[in-house]
């Protein structure tokens, strides 16, 4: 927590004196309907997703080696839901500008937040078909 402070604080100052100085430091405007990172929004927010891969997959397998079967459902759960926010994460950290792409994305990114919900709140009835035992 505290590396992470380390380095977010600094990042986050920069950021309000760039928006004030130059915002083309920050992103430049493509057109309308996209915009393209500078190096320094786009290295920060690869380090945000590596550092939520990584204290997700904890969390998932610490979820995946409980004595409870339905806690370690949640964990396969949560595994997939990190491993597609990362991948649609990461891609989307890149400007695109094909629809198929972008859709292929915002898609991850849904099936990403229902993996999620399965992994905090799986509903009974799901549930009772995972587990046999």
């Amino acid at each position: 927590m505290t590396t992470f402070l380390i380095i977010c604080e600094p990042y986050e100052i920069l950021l309000i004196a760039f928006l004030f100085v130059n915002p083309d430091l920050i992103g430049v405007e493509v057109n309308p309907d996209i915009g393209q990172r500078s190096s320094l929004t786009l290295i920060f927010a690869l380090f945000a997703i590596i550092v939520a891969f990584s204290t997700g997959v904890i969390f998932a397998k610490v979820s995946m080696n409980s004595k409870d079967v339905n806690v370690r459902w949640k964990g396969r759960f949560l595994l997939i839901a990190f491993l597609f926010f990362t991948i649609a994460a990461a891609l989307d950290s890149f400007s695109w500008e094909e629809l198929l792409i972008i859709s292929i994305i915002r898609s991850l990114l849904i099936l990403s937040s229902i993996f999620y919900y399965f992994g905090f709140f799986l509903p009974k009835q799901i549930a009772n078909r995972l587990i046999t035992e």
